[in-house]
């Protein structure tokens, strides 16, 4: 006849629950109509490590919604619905996204659509030092008087993309 030891169980679950409980999970920070920040910017701002900065749907103008810095935080900012619905509108203005603060390729850029950018160097990304990711980007219709239509990446940095468009940049 076996003895069950119910005991034991609810020891180590509770165990796995305090070591769980020890780990800080990672935030979301909405942004758009609405949602808790009105701005990119305001949400990168308030980021903390492995936090995901989540854009709803529409197109993001004017201050706070381009030159975008991510301060160097291993962060996420990403669509909510893929880069088509999530678009960032630089009016000629400004650039979508500047990184001098050596990012890593755990900084990275998801289901976002830059366009309109224009700037000196880089009309919708300059990568001024680090090594951040994009993923699933549209770079379209962006000018650069000097180099770097869509992307500029200086000779001590990188940039790595996967599934990225880049299309009618000058």
């Amino acid at each position: 006849m076996h003895h069950h030891r119910p005991t034991t169980c609810v020891l180590i679950m509770l165990a796995v629950g305090s070591l769980l409980a020890g780990t800080v999970a990672a935030a979301t920070l909405q942004v758009g109509p609405g949602q808790a920040y009105t701005t990119i910017q305001a949400a990168i701002d308030a980021a903390a490590t492995g936090d995901h900065v989540v854009i709803a749907d529409g197109t993001y103008t004017g201050s706070g919604n381009v030159d975008l810095d991510t301060l160097g935080k291993a962060i996420t900012v990403r669509s909510e619905n893929g880069p088509e619905s999530c678009i960032i509108d630089c009016e000629r203005l400004a650039r979508g996204f500047m990184f001098q603060n050596e990012e890593t390729e755990n900084t990275i850029i998801m289901g976002i659509t830059i366009t309109l950018g224009a700037d000196d160097f880089g009309g919708a990304v300059y990568v001024d030092s680090g090594t951040p990711h994009f993923e699933n980007c549209t770079l379209d219709d962006n000018l650069s008087v000097n180099s770097g239509g869509a992307i500029l990446v200086d000779t001590d940095a990188s940039l790595s993309m996967t599934n990225c468009r880049i299309l009618n940049n000058e």
